[in-house]
């Protein structure tokens, strides 16, 4: 980043063993630097020997009018100030500093770098040049940001610093190539400055986003930083960043979104999802109960390796004459827009004849508006009919019109609502949960004719309960007050009709309607979905289409 404005200094010749020395007396934008962009020609700077070669290129730089430019040269090569910079203040014990560098070899392990030559008050002396501040090979062709922070050893301070813009092979076969720095900086650090990375939150495959990075002073007040930022991300395969911060997605996974400013550093962690991408940390229990956490303090599970759906284990959640469930910490951050989940599980009832009892997974929904709900309907519970085996249930759950989900939680319950039932029937049985998933559900609407009345959307098709279970959402169309209407499922062989289910209501809203087919299994049956103003008994059946069909394979 081009500072503005100069350096404000006073020089002041001093003889120390031959040396001239800057006395640093103000800096007003805190680069202690003279002439840290060449804007001056090479004023301030000069060749480390006899044999340094060092250039004022205007042809090259990362800000305008110029660069200096470091040739190679067969001995040691570099750059250093025209005179050491001398602290008056005798209680410095930090440095950052800061460069743009442009370096054109990308094989050979030159030492490419800028280096601090450090004097403390008691005469001794230490060299610095990190890492972090070193041009590398793969780095070459393109003007790179470098930048670290130097703390002084404990009990000592900083009396003397010179600075070096190093092009150094010696004893490299083959190397012949030159370096450009640009943007020289050095400063003694603003204590409790920090940044922020902002803009940024879980993504799907393909979407893009802004990274914005903020500076924040000890008040609080902060600025956008817009040049001077280097981005980079720890996994390329799951997302990108390119150097103006624009992140874009491009696998499922976790990445570490770095922004680097001066010597400041800050990280965001960015989750990647896809549709069949599973919500649920530890869902199939393969090695520990990790991530659920009791949901109050009576609540008991174990983790069953004899009893499960798929091996290794699953988790029994025995029961208790309290609420029992447990619940899982900590739950995602969905990718914003999120307006469908699916949910579904593997669940096993022991007991057949407690009506009461609820054994289910119920999803608690967080929403863009700091609003909640829990979504946890009866055909998604074990009920008595399913004991003494595994089922698989599934429901798909819908947003209200105008929220998004920001977050959901699962929990896996396991309890009646009167442990004493009527009847003398007594629930006091635990239950096994497998398999659980969450995933954002991909939902293809329907319905290109808006002079219809509703609309079907998210169907979802379940061949794995013993027959064939679909489900869909019926709604009125915007502008419409909905009303009475009978939703059709036919199960279809081909073109023929081999059963049909009729669900006649009052469609006023939203509404998840569910059609079961028993005894039907394969993937050579399909089922069509309608809306129509009437129904008889009859498979040959039909009414007027208040809606798109829809045809799930």
């Amino acid at each position: 980043m081009k500072k503005k404005g100069y350096v404000f200094i006073i020089l002041v010749i001093l003889v120390l063993s031959g040396l001239l020395m800057t006395l640093i007396v103000n800096a007003e934008d805190g680069n202690l630097i003279a002439n840290p962009s060449f804007d001056e020609g090479l004023d301030g700077w000069k060749p480390f020997s006899e044999t340094s070669s060092i250039v004022w290129d205007n042809t090259k730089y990362y800000s305008a009018p110029a660069s200096l430019k470091v040739e190679y040269v067969d001995e040691r090569n570099a750059a250093q100030l025209s005179a050491p910079i001398v602290f008056t203040d005798e209680t410095v014990t930090k440095l950052e500093v800061s460069y743009q560098g442009f370096r054109e070899d990308a094989e050979t392990n030159a030492l490419v770098t800028l280096q601090l030559a450090i004097t403390f008050n008691d005469g001794t002396k230490e060299t610095f040049y990190p890492a972090e501040l070193r041009l590398y090979p793969n780095e070459a062709g393109e003007w790179k940001q470098k930048s670290a922070l130097y703390t002084a050893p404990e009990g000592k301070n900083i009396s003397v610093v010179q600075v070096y813009l190093i092009n150094n092979a010696v004893n490299i076969e083959g190397y012949n190539k030159s370096v450009w720095f640009d943007d020289v900086y050095l400063a003694i650090p603003e204590e409790n400055k920090r940044i922020e990375i902002s803009g940024l939150e879980p993504l799907m495959v393909e979407q893009t986003t802004q990274a914005i990075v903020k500076c924040f002073d000890a008040d609080g007040s902060y600025e956008i930083i817009e040049e001077g930022i280097t981005f980079s991300s720890s996994n390329p395969e799951v997302a990108t960043v390119d150097v103006s911060g624009c992140v874009v997605a491009v696998g499922v996974g976790k990445t570490i979104i770095r922004a680097q400013y001066k010597q400041y550093y800050a990280e965001y962690e960015l989750i990647v999802y896809d549709y069949d991408v599973n919500l649920v940390q530890n869902g199939s229990f393969e090695e520990n109960l990790d991530g659920w956490v009791p949901f109050n303090a009576t609540s008991q599970k174990e983790r069953d390796t004899e009893m499960y759906y798929s091996a290794p284990a699953s988790m029994k959640i025995l029961y208790t004459t309290e609420t029992n469930s447990f619940k899982q910490e900590p739950y995602p951050e969905l990718p914003a827009g999120v307006t469908h989940l699916k949910a579904e599980y593997k669940g096993y009832r022991v007991n057949n004849n407690a009506t009461r009892a609820i054994v289910t997974m119920q999803l608690k929904i967080f929403f863009d508006d700091g609003t909640t709900t829990t979504h946890y309907p009866a055909d998604f519970w074990l009920l008595p009919d399913d004991a003494g085996k595994w089922v698989h249930k599934s429901t798909l759950y819908a947003a209200p019109e105008g929220k998004t989900i920001k977050h959901v939680q699962v929990f896996l319950l396991n309890y009646s609502r009167n442990a004493q039932e009527q009847q003398g029937v007594v629930y006091n049985t635990p239950a096994y949960f497998d398999d659980v998933k969450v995933t954002i559900a991909n939902v293809p609407t329907s319905g290109d004719d808006e002079t219809k009345p509703f609309t079907i959307n998210n169907p979802i098709i379940d061949r794995e309960s013993g027959g064939i279970s679909v489900q869909v959402t019926v709604s009125p169309r915007a502008g419409s007050n909905g009303g009475e209407a009978v939703v059709i499922f036919k199960l279809m062989d081909g073109n023929t009709v081999k059963s049909l289910i009729g669900i006649k209501g009052n469609i006023k809203e939203a509404k998840t309607l569910t059609g079961q087919f028993f005894g039907h299994s394969g993937d050579q049956y399909s089922v069509k979905v309608y809306v129509w103003d009437k129904l008889d008994n009859s498979l040959d059946s039909t009414g007027v289409n208040l809606a798109e069909p829809v045809e799930i394979n």
